[in-house]
């Protein structure tokens, strides 16, 4: 499972993130797709219809289980069985490019998680993160520290911006 990269107390934590961020997408969608249905009408060529049959059918046979129809789910339903079963599915190889695992039949998969996905892959819209942490490198490295490993400025960097993640306590 994927989850075992996290600690035990972890998991579930993370997990019901996952769920969370998940139902905000179905909530964005949903109200995209009432204001567009509200605004225009919809005209589709016969080829996007047939692709979007297509797609259907590729998922239902990738699919392939006993779920409850998505009609039948509320936001919440879909979210879990969406993150369940990617949490239950073969892991990726270290050597594995994660833009083509999200880009090819998972997309279809989990098109929930695709979208997580992309908000996350996606690079950053400003620099302002990355000036931070070179300010926070030059703290760092003084002209009193200047024997540190390159190794060791790094590990430090990481933790000094991480640990915050884990709402560390610092035993003083």
């Amino acid at each position: 499972m994927k989850s075992t990269y996290f600690d035990v107390e972890r998991q579930e934590e993370y997990k019901n993130w996952l769920i969370t961020e998940a139902e905000k997408v179905i909530q964005i969608q949903a109200r995209v797709s009432d204001q567009s249905n509200s605004s225009s009408t919809k005209t589709c060529a016969v080829a996007d219809l047939f692709n979007e049959y297509e797609r259907d059918n590729e998922m239902e046979n990738m699919l392939n289980t006993q779920l409850p129809s998505p009609a039948e789910l509320n936001a919440h339903q879909k979210a879990e069985v969406e993150v369940n079963e990617y949490l239950h599915s073969k892991r990726l190889q270290i050597t594995d490019d994660p833009f083509k695992y999200w880009s090819g039949e998972n997309s279809i998969k989990w098109p929930l998680l695709t979208k997580l996905s992309h908000r996350y892959f996606s690079a950053p819209a400003t620099s302002s993160e990355s000036e931070r942490l070179f300010s926070t490198a030059g703290l760092v490295v003084s002209n009193l520290r200047t024997r540190l490993l390159p190794d060791n400025v790094e590990k430090l960097l990481f933790l000094h911006n991480n640990l915050k993640i884990y709402d560390y306590k610092y035993d003083l």
